[in-house]
């Protein structure tokens, strides 16, 4: 979200997309990125063939979708680190109310 803030996006814009829903400021291509971004994030093992036979049908090539895995893999592994070590959020992100995967708050 903070590179998109950084890109002129709106907070309310980037919430949709963390959301789920496509934009219209990104092209198919890229937004089947994301969509496919989020089932990894969501279930790794419930990535299927059909899923990588779509994003290379939409253009993108098995290096970019491995990339595309890696950089959720990356994302995931900082936010468990920062979210176990009780690091703040960027305050672009404090009040936002939604999450990428991660609880943005402590159990009780």
């Amino acid at each position: 979200m903070i590179a998109l803030l950084g890109k002129s996006w709106t907070q309310e814009e980037c919430i949709q997309v963390i959301t789920g829903n496509p934009s219209p400021r990104l092209t198919d291509k890229e937004n089947a990125a994301v969509d496919f971004a989020r089932s990894v994030a969501r279930r790794p093992a419930g990535v299927t063939d059909e899923m990588t036979d779509k994003m290379r049908a939409i253009g993108w090539t098995d290096a970019q979708i491995v990339e595309i895995v890696a950089a959720v893999a990356l994302m995931r592994y900082t936010s468990t680190v920062a979210s176990a070590l009780d690091v703040p959020l960027e305050p672009s992100m404090e009040g936002v109310g939604v999450s990428c995967g991660v609880p943005l708050n402590k159990l009780d």
